[in-house]
């Protein structure tokens, strides 16, 4: 992959397309748009803040490639499910030989660990738990089970419509449905005489559960977003399919991270153009229907929106996909053609969703105690070793889970992997919503950031020098920056909402898991070193985002996915993808759905063959397409 940086677009140019944001988002639709769309599609060009592409997918790989450790510091995990993710994955290593293997990411364990109220016991042992929650008879049992109870309860009520809707698959759960499915009946489903859209999802539950009830779900799920305020009928179907069935997780070998990393890298040999380290400032329309585009370039280490040692260039273009989550967007300038101010239209689109604080924070050892059996593990045939998965708690930590390189998994050792065969990673904290707040405020302040990046710099160069010659330069694993030139790859430094993790963090960290594990205060070994990702930071803010109730999604969807209007309700060549507006707000699986939705309707990309079998949510031009050949089939007045 050749990135531009340091080096603006030739001025007399006019893309053909300017992305904004080299997440997963934005690579795909350069890699789409250069391989598959012809040659209207010649010059296209990514423009991307950070001196990496991947977004929110960030893998750290402490002992570099084909070690088979992996710190997921942002997106981790996909499934089979995720059609249109394991296809593009399936298509890129067939047709263009991208090395993308996939391996499995466990989510559970009989040795994992809840602790709830300050009480030990095995992960799911609601027997255990209800005893520190005053539950009534519906529940008491397992919060998966509660949804399902929950979901039934509404659904119950909407028995008749359902019906209608779907005679073939009356029984969401028997019937197993997916997307396609939920898609179908979610507008019209209501409760208690108001529609479910229209229904914060905290406030369903606490109509449906006690405050206990309610407060031992939202303990055990291990995310404070899932009962949380959100979009009551989006909620259902996002828990109905991701929390109520466990799927069979898998990641790449080489970490998710590596996903955008080879998409970026088969763009660029595709011809399309990756300028690194360049932020969309504001773009205005010209008289000629083209855009200009200003861009604030980084000369120097620090992140382009600090505005530290920058520089300003001009870029036309005739389209626009703002492949961007809704906290960079909201950081875009006004202009006549783009301004929240006073397009009310458009701000209203823009806040139909809101981001999800998360914060992402692990600890490297040279040896997995927790595998041990004293380490705090729950007896299953004849250990207490807890090779992987996660355990759960209502401390700030909230999930902490396990990883260890894939040669224990598989039994087989080769003589490099050796050397580390006892390293493991601990993802100590996963949390979201009100915890982050209490990581936040351990880290670096915004005012701080110049001179904590210089230190961290200095930490980082210091702390390669102690580290085992058979590591990877501490941070230079990030996946992302692999195929970047070796000048470039040595003035590399990490994204701006990733840190060295300061001795208080690790501290505090280290003192909850203790407690999470049993173990005596300060009996746990050391770590090399912490490092934690804080997505709430601009420009992303949050790790994902979900809908506000009272939002109708299927409208905003098909707005959103274009063309976007100015004040005057005149289209404008601008399109918005990503996760923030997708049908599968915190997946993958969303952010490419809304992307190639945009690209198929807007630009007239076919449907690949490899894509035929995915359904992609509101909006999907197949769907469209069918629907619009059915009703000129039938006689006027029928339906």
């Amino acid at each position: 992959m050749t990135s531009h940086n340091g080096k603006a677009p030739d001025p007399n140019t006019v893309l053909d397309c300017a992305i904004i944001g080299g997440g997963v988002s934005g690579v795909y639709a350069g890699w789409r748009l250069r391989r598959h769309g012809g040659e209207q599609f010649r010059n296209v060009a990514i423009f991307e803040m950070s001196d990496r592409v991947g977004g929110r997918l960030l893998s750290w790989l402490p002992f570099g490639r084909g070690s088979g450790l992996r710190a997921e510091l942002g997106g981790m995990r996909f499934c089979e499910d995720h059609k249109v993710v394991w296809n593009v994955m399936d298509h890129l290593a067939r047709a263009e030989g991208r090395d993308l293997e996939k391996v499995p990411f466990y989510t559970s364990d009989p040795h994992t660990i809840w602790r709830l109220r300050g009480q030990r016991m095995r992960e799911g042992d609601f027997t255990i738990a209800q005893t520190r929650y005053k539950l009534r008879d519906f529940e008491q049992t397992t919060p998966d089970e509660i949804i399902k109870r929950v979901i039934d309860k509404v659904l119950q009520e909407n028995e008749e419509v359902i019906q209608e809707k779907l005679p073939e698959k009356p029984n969401w759960l028997k019937d197993k449905w997916a997307r396609r499915e939920w898609d179908i009946v979610k507008p019209v489903l209501s409760y208690q005489g108001h529609p479910l859209k229209d229904w914060g999802f905290w406030n369903l539950l606490s109509t449906i559960l006690s405050p206990e009830g309610y407060q031992y779900l939202s303990d055990s799920l291990g995310y404070y977003c899932l009962t949380s305020n959100c979009n009551a009928a989006e909620a259902i179907e996002f828990i109905a399919l991701d929390f109520t069935v466990l799927p069979d997780f898998k990641t790449l070998k080489e970490g998710f991270g590596h996903f955008p990393a080879q998409l970026g890298a088969a763009f660029a040999d595709a011809g399309g153009k990756i300028y690194l380290k360049s932020q969309l400032l504001r773009f205005e329309q010209n008289d000629d229907d083209t855009f200009t585009l200003t861009i604030r370039h980084s000369l120097g280490e620090e992140a382009a929106f600090l505005g530290i040692n920058t520089e300003i260039f001009e870029v036309r273009a005739r389209q626009i996909i703002l492949a961007m989550p809704r906290g960079a967007m909201e950081l875009l300038e006004p202009s006549r053609v783009f301004n929240m101010a006073t397009n009310q239209p458009l701000k209203h689109l823009l806040r139909s969703v809101k981001g999800i604080p998360a914060f992402k924070f692990f600890l490297l050892y040279d040896n997995r105690w927790w595998e041990n059996e004293d380490g705090g593990g729950f007896e299953y045939n004849g250990t207490r070793s807890i090779p992987h998965g996660h355990s759960v708690c209502d401390l700030p930590i909230r999930q902490t889970y396990y990883f260890r390189p894939d040669s224990c998994e598989t039994k087989r050792v080769s003589s490099e992997e050796s050397e580390y065969e006892k390293w493991g990673l601990m993802m100590v904290s996963y949390d979201d919503a009100r915890a982050v707040e209490y990581w936040q405020e351990m880290g670096n302040r915004p005012e701080e950031e110049a001179q904590s990046r210089a230190a961290m710099d200095m930490a980082l160069q210091q702390l390669d020098k102690m580290l085992p010659s058979f590591m990877h330069p501490l941070f230079s694993g990030i996946q992302g920056i692999e195929g970047l030139e070796s000048q470039q790859q040595a003035a590399y430094t990490p994204p701006p909402n990733l840190h060295i993790a300061p001795e208080i963090m690790i501290q505090r960290a280290i003192e909850q898991v203790e407690m999470l594990h049993g173990q005596i205060p300060g009996s746990t070994p050391k770590p090399i070193v912490g490092a934690y990702a804080n997505w709430s930071l601009d420009p992303y803010g949050g790790g994902w985002n979900l809908w506000n109730a009272r939002v109708d999604v299927q409208n905003v969807m098909e707005k959103l996915s274009g063309p976007l209007m100015d004040e005057q309700s005149n289209p404008l060549r601008v399109y918005v993808v990503g996760e923030s507006y997708s049908g599968m707000q915190g997946w993958v699986e969303g952010a490419l759905s809304t992307t190639e939705v945009v690209l198929e309707k807007n630009f007239g990309l076919e449907r690949p063959d490899w894509l035929k079998d995915c359904y992609l949510g509101y909006g999907d031009p197949a769907i469209a397409a069918r629907q619009k050949k059915t009703a000129e089939r039938e006689p006027a007045g029928i339906h």
